[in-house]
């Protein structure tokens, strides 16, 4: 016989004990979850939250390169901002190119997706053409730090010899 019961239909009423447990796991859930969570925040904080807030601050002080000094001006430098004809057309350029490339980008893209997506003659061949200029960069690059950490031909390699700090370069540092 079942323990729960019922006063509504569909509603189950818990027993004291289980609602303490439950209660109890409920709260070592959230705390485990915060501990989890915890290096994520961390990490946010240190390397988002923080400069974003000390930029925020440096933009309020005359603060300049090579001096040590600042006094707080607080919103002197974002007046100057506005009335400088040169930042309000680059402001009202950006917009421009914003809202004038973004949504073309969104609908070639979607378009092409769908397209891409459809089985016809050739559909790999235009896929694989389409998908080159992400393809050869990364291949690319991958070559030129093949060679580049090349133990013969590389530059780093002709440096360190001639340096002297490492000697023959036809071995393998792996297999030393």
């Amino acid at each position: 016989m079942s323990t729960i019961t019922t006063e509504q239909p569909g509603r189950p009423v818990i027993p004291e004990a289980k609602e303490r447990l439950l209660v109890r796991l409920s709260r070592r859930e959230s705390s485990l979850a915060w501990i989890f969570l915890a290096p994520a925040l961390i990490i946010l904080v240190v390397f988002m939250a923080y400069p974003f807030a000390y930029g925020i601050y440096i933009s309020m002080t005359d603060a300049m390169v090579g001096f040590a000094a600042k006094n707080f001006v607080w919103f002197e430098n974002y007046q100057r901002l506005l009335d400088d004809p040169i930042f309000r057309k680059t402001v009202r350029n950006t917009f421009i190119y914003g809202f004038g490339t973004v949504p073309f980008k969104l609908v070639l893209g979607l378009w092409l997706a769908l397209v891409l997506n459809q089985s016809f003659r050739f559909s790999r061949v235009y896929r694989a053409f389409l998908l080159l200029p992400w393809i050869v960069p990364t291949a690319i690059s991958s070559l030129a730090f093949l060679m580049l950490y090349n133990g013969v031909l590389s530059p780093i390699s002709w440096v360190l010899v001639d340096w002297g700090i490492i000697g023959d370069t036809s071995t393998s540092w792996a297999t030393r």
